[in-house]
């Protein structure tokens, strides 16, 4: 079953998270993050976000222990406080994957840009486009060195180096491949004609003013609350 976040645009999430980082970077305190960080999980609880986003995440593992460790070394060596920074830094970079999995997990990236008012479809089919084409030549790597290691040509790390003028080959033959489809799709939907027409229209509605009102709020309480 979806959560509420999907009955949210992707303008009421932009606003709900520049809330978030303007009133967690400009006020630098652990105590209100942390309380902001577990108002943000509980929204990716309730609100829809797949349970896999932490299996996701997983590789992320030695970034989040890492940088606030090495931030709390060189506090240390400055004679700062590490345990503050090291916190503070581990509950910044948790928050940050926690919202981005907010808006990833929860929303048509063809929406993005479609949201926004009085944007040319031009450059909306060129970010929706760049956006699929990014992820689709990621994956469409990895199965193409798979098929190398089933074939037993690649076997240690720097084989990969070694093919990897090979590697590039293969994905700008698919690459072409993709954008002849897309050509013929975008011919035959008409997409150079003077009138264009769409499926559906993305406007801010109630679930937005509800979800940013809310924001805003847990955010105002829990500043007063850290402040007193």
């Amino acid at each position: 079953m979806r959560g509420f976040l999907f009955g949210v645009t992707p303008v009421g999430k932009l606003a709900a998270l520049m809330g978030i980082a303007v009133t967690t970077t400009a006020a630098r305190d652990v105590h209100l993050s942390a309380l902001v960080l577990l108002y943000v999980v509980a929204v990716d609880a309730v609100g829809g976000v797949p349970r896999r986003a932490v299996r996701d995440a997983a590789p992320l593992t030695p970034l989040l222990v890492g940088l606030p460790t090495t931030n709390a070394l060189v506090a240390w060596l400055r004679g700062g406080e590490p345990l503050a920074l090291f916190a503070y830094t581990l509950v910044m970079l948790t928050l940050l994957v926690s919202l981005s999995a907010m808006v990833a997990y929860t929303t048509n990236p063809d929406d993005v840009v479609y949201s926004l008012y009085r944007v040319s479809p031009t450059f909306a089919l060129m970010v929706g486009l760049a956006y699929n084409t990014l992820f689709y030549l990621l994956y469409r790597a990895r199965d193409v060195v798979d098929a190398y290691r089933a074939r037993g040509l690649v076997r240690r790390r720097t084989d990969y180096l070694r093919r990897l003028h090979l590697v590039a080959v293969s994905l700008l033959r698919l690459g072409a491949l993709r954008a002849e489809a897309l050509a013929f799709v975008l011919e035959v939907r008409g997409f150079n004609s003077p009138h264009r027409t769409y499926w559906r229209e993305v406007r801010a509605g109630k679930a937005d003013a509800l979800f940013v009102g809310a924001t805003m709020a847990y955010l105002a309480a829990a500043a007063l609350a850290v402040g007193a």
